[in-house]
């Protein structure tokens, strides 16, 4: 047992390394968690945010543009983000900032972009003048203040936070493996 989850535990770490951005571990998506099953309505508001290095400045922002070059990209510097007024949710909505966890400067970044994100079992249940964002957890996002409905891509950044739940999950499971192998 403890061979197979080091193996597929492996195979996931491989996975993670290979889907860095030019951002690497400063991206957004690396320092941010969310409950499984969330993992496409979070993609599907934030989209290639997710991809944005977090950095503590202006000047730093502007230092990882100029090493990217003209590949282009994006950095959110922390503790600058401000939000909207946050709407009202629609009937039995639940906020998606609830189901995240984000470390040090991301949190200053995504709580204000996430103020005012509820996810909906459907979208047809929106009041027409709704003007905050709900999203589902099949990825399909509404923002009521500019009317733009989009549907998220399975893949990409959503595989991407699957696979870090995925990741957490066979870490525990390789500690228990590993402490009943220890017992035995």
């Amino acid at each position: 047992e403890r061979a197979r989850i080091e193996g597929e535990l492996g195979a996931v770490e491989q996975f993670l390394r290979e889907s860095a951005g030019d951002a690497g571990a400063d991206a957004l998506a690396e320092q941010i968690g969310i409950e499984p099953g969330y993992e496409l309505a979070l993609t599907a508001v934030l989209g290639r945010r997710l991809r944005a290095a977090v950095v503590g400045d202006i000047s730093a922002g502007q230092s990882f543009l100029d090493r990217i070059g003209e590949d282009g990209g994006s950095a959110m510097v922390a503790g600058r983000a401000r939000s909207a007024a946050v709407v009202p949710p629609p009937q039995g909505a639940e906020r998606l900032l609830d189901k995240l966890n984000a470390a040090g400067g991301a949190a200053s970044v995504v709580e204000p972009l996430l103020a005012d994100v509820w996810v909906v079992e459907s979208l047809e249940s929106l009041a027409a003048d709704f003007g905050g964002i709900a999203v589902t957890k099949s990825g399909r996002v509404y923002f009521g203040a500019t009317g733009e409905l989009r549907q998220a891509p399975a893949g990409g950044e959503q595989r991407v936070l699957a696979e870090r739940n995925r990741r957490d999950s066979l870490s525990e499971a390789l500690t228990v493996a590993k402490d009943a192998e220890a017992s035995a």
